[in-house]
């Protein structure tokens, strides 16, 4: 899988938009991405699917914890 340039802000976009569509379960996935870019794809299967992003679906395979990996690294 390609890797993707997004913002920084990205995950903080899809979490707003998730949060949208679990206050008001009328509202629609392509209102609540609205002016947000985010995908529309990846906001429908993390509701739906319960996906999460890469690196916390990947975390049970990682040999360190995040902690652990940035206090190595400092």
């Amino acid at each position: 899988m390609p890797k993707r340039n997004h913002p920084s802000d990205y995950e903080k976009c899809l979490l707003e938009a998730l949060e949208n569509l679990k206050n008001d379960p009328t509202l629609l996935i392509t209102k609540a991405v609205g002016h947000r870019r985010v995908s529309l794809t990846t906001v429908r299967d993390r509701k739906n699917k319960g996906v999460q992003n890469l690196r916390a679906g990947h975390q049970h395979e990682c040999f360190f914890s995040p902690v652990q990996e940035n206090t190595l690294v400092s």
